[in-house]
């Protein structure tokens, strides 16, 4: 969600042309994940995309609650992901 944020509001204000349609595609492809894990979990993707970006709106760090659908903050749940993991699946892509 923060990824798809900065780009809709920060790098496509920087380019012109097709490029901003391309920023806004890739923008939009980056909702696939918790789409996926929505999905996944048997819950309602349009609901649980809502709720996490107005949770992410208010400037909260979100995650996705699979057994309650609810956006849950991952410090408070003991989630922590480590930058080589962020880095190498934004590569693998």
């Amino acid at each position: 969600m923060a990824a798809r944020k900065h780009l809709i509001d920060n790098v496509k204000k920087t380019v012109k042309g097709r490029a901003q349609l391309g920023v806004g595609a890739f923008a939009d492809a980056l909702l696939v994940i918790p789409k996926t894990l929505a999905e996944n979990s048997g819950l309602d993707t349009q609901d649980v995309i809502v709720s996490l970006e107005n949770e992410h709106d208010r400037g909260l760090v979100v995650g996705l609650n699979h057994n309650t659908g609810e956006p849950v903050d991952p410090e408070m749940e003991g989630i922590y992901d480590n930058y080589s993991v962020k880095r190498q699946i934004v590569n693998s892509g």
